[in-house]
């Protein structure tokens, strides 16, 4: 495997693993952002491994999944985790935004999330051996 796309795999497993540790310590706001990242990611990783080129710098995942030709492959479900991790990753830098999510992004939200990012994380990267 090239070794830009290990080190987009490296860095998604790592924001994973922090999101996880926010989840713990009932950050759960943090911990969705950082799910969003895990994600960001493992998208990236599968562009650099599709078009031997470096990513662009983006960060709406609907948008990245598309333009790293894989959007059309992605379930209904996974379409709206990519689209709901955007709103998250965009809405809770801001401090209005951020106290209405914080309100959303509860203990049973932020497991949902968990589970539904890992099972997109092993999808990208099952992505990444059919290529």
């Amino acid at each position: 495997m090239n070794v830009h796309v290990q080190e987009w795999l490296d860095i998604s497993r790592e924001d994973y693993d922090a999101a996880e540790v926010m989840f713990q310590n009932r950050k759960y706001l943090y911990s969705v952002f950082m799910y969003q990242q895990a994600v960001e990611k493992a998208i990236k990783a599968l562009y650099q491994h599709k078009f031997t080129e470096v990513p662009p710098r983006k960060h709406d995942l609907v948008r990245l999944a598309d333009e790293a030709g894989v959007l059309g492959e992605c379930s209904d479900g996974q379409k709206v985790l990519l689209s709901t991790l955007t709103e998250f990753y965009i809405e809770a830098r801001y401090p209005g935004d951020r106290a209405e999510l914080s309100i959303r992004c509860d203990r049973d939200f932020a497991r949902t999330i968990l589970d539904d990012t890992r099972e997109m994380v092993a999808w990208l990267e099952n992505q990444l051996k059919g290529s």
